[in-house]
């Protein structure tokens, strides 16, 4: 028998299922959603049994290209996706052979197979439901979490299209389950489970290595044995976590880079810096994580796009304001109750967390043309992580849940933050601050900043109201966002009243 948390999230999951595939299937114009058109042409080659063609051979086909640039005939064009792994081309190809059978119509194609996404979108919920109850969340938080994850708009947006990130989400959470499984049972077949997951979700983006390092670092706190032995077997266990990656970097035969733009190049850590501080790379970043909408459906390949903005931005805004500051009180409360020693140390965490943020702040804030209050909390999200230094192992798993988890996202943000300053360095223009790019650590982040916040609540009395009353107004949130803001968006793309 299946208990009522589960049949409420199954429901969860279902309801988030249908409300993505009428997007796929009747509402996200066709190429709406990011590098769609190139994904599909990927899919297509497996479904045509051209197999997994790499760069320089893969091709977005002529027919493809016109139906894209809305044009009778077209060339075909290098397939720019061919740089990713196949992990969820395959299934796309499935679902694309299977719509192939039931409609000769192109567009009804495309939109069958969009379903690939949906699928992976609804499972991800699911996923999250299970690794929030096995971290010790309790069932209603548990929903909670994961039902408010299935309202941000950008996360509905890529379950409504030909693209891989619902699947790096899906499973980038079964690898944050089986860290839980490993923190839990510090035994050798958990990790050996864990490194098997990195690896599968290496097949799909390799998003995940940033967050497979940090794992496979940290690991061997927890393998039982000797030093020496932890260590001998982590080392194994990363040449299992990281295989994928490796052999798909070595197929390439080079890690995908662009292009130095002439008078770009520069380096050292004063021009990234600089770069940091004058492009807005980190409220585009939390902007684009929650709705990023458009892409070169309504434009004939050329991108048009709009940021979630506004009141439906605030309503995000708010709830992640809470989140981050009840995981804040709640690790300062924790550290209140240490021994002497305990708080000699946990004082270090945050005079170190404390100076990031205010570091961070006074260097962002100091921009133009800025909101202090969005950055006064995208400063408060980067520094919260620092606090897991030195924190671990200890004798409280789900201490050590939340503190390895922040480590995770603290290094895949520094990494994300180093690679688009990096970009920018070398073609003067930002690239990459892309959010969705965070689905494939999405476990992860609501390990390190819900679950604490949750649990920090765990003692008030209308707790489980309070989250449940959050959830229906963050998904009405959604629901008027897409009515008033994305729909009208494609009608008036659809008619050429938007320039790009």
């Amino acid at each position: 028998m299946i208990d009522a948390g589960r049949r409420s999230a199954a429901a969860v999951a279902v309801l988030f299922f249908l409300k993505a595939a009428v997007l796929a299937l009747f509402v996200t114009p066709l190429w709406d959603v990011p590098d769609e058109v190139g994904h599909f042409a990927y899919a297509a080659d497996i479904a045509d049994g051209r197999g997994i063609l790499p760069p320089g051979h893969a091709v977005v086909p002529g027919a493809v290209v016109g139906r894209w640039r809305g044009q009778e005939e077209a060339a075909p064009v290098p397939n720019w996706i061919a740089i990713h792994p196949p992990g969820y081309h395959i299934f796309a190809a499935a679902a694309l052979a299977g719509a192939r059978r039931l409609t000769p119509d192109f567009e009804w194609q495309v939109r069958l197979t969009r379903l690939t996404s949906s699928i992976f979108g609804a499972a991800t919920i699911w996923l999250l439901y299970e690794l929030l109850l096995l971290a010790g969340a309790g069932a209603p938080a548990a929903l909670a979490g994961a039902a408010a994850v299935g309202s941000v708009p950008m996360f509905s947006h890529m379950a409504s299209g030909v693209n891989h990130d619902t699947a790096s989400a899906a499973l980038g959470v079964v690898c944050a389950i089986a860290w839980v499984d490993v923190l839990r049972r510090k035994s050798v077949a958990a990790a050996l489970r864990l490194s098997l997951a990195l690896a599968a979700a290496g097949l799909v983006k390799a998003t995940i290595a940033p967050a497979a390092v940090v794992m496979m670092a940290i690991l061997p706190a927890w393998l039982p044995g000797r030093r020496g032995a932890r260590i001998a077997r982590a080392a194994g266990f990363s040449l299992v976590a990281l295989s994928t990656t490796v052999w798909w970097v070595a197929r390439l035969g080079r890690v995908p880079a662009p292009e130095a733009a002439p008078g770009g190049g520069r380096a050292g850590a004063a021009a990234f810096f600089e770069a940091f501080r004058r492009q807005p790379i980190a409220d585009h970043a939390l902007k684009n994580f929650l709705g990023l909408i458009g892409w070169t459906g309504g434009g004939g390949g050329v991108l048009r796009w709009f940021q979630i903005s506004g009141l439906f931005l605030g309503v995000y805004l708010l709830a992640i304001f809470g989140i981050v500051v009840l995981a804040a009180a709640w690790s300062g409360r924790r550290d209140s109750l240490r021994p002497l020693p305990g708080r000699r140390r946990a004082a270090a965490r945050w005079i170190l967390a404390g100076a990031v943020f205010l570091v961070t702040f006074g260097w962002m804030v100091s921009r133009p043309a800025t909101n202090p209050l969005k950055l006064f909390l995208e400063s408060l999200i980067f520094s919260l992580p620092f606090l897991a230094a030195l924190r671990f192992p200890t004798p409280d798993p789900e201490e050590d849940i939340v503190s390895s988890s922040r480590l995770v996202c603290l290094g895949f943000m520094l990494l994300f933050f180093w690679n688009v300053s990096r970009l920018f360095l070398l073609t003067g223009e930002m690239h990459g601050a892309h959010g969705r790019y965070y689905f494939a650590v999405l476990g992860f982040v609501m390990l390190a900043f819900y679950l604490p916040a949750a649990d920090f609540l765990r003692g008030w009395a209308g707790r489980n109201r309070a989250l449940a009353a959050a959830v229906v107004v963050l998904w009405a949130n959604e629901a008027a966002f897409f009515a008033f803001r994305v729909v009208p968006f494609y009608r008036q793309a659809a008619a050429g009243r938007i320039r790009p």
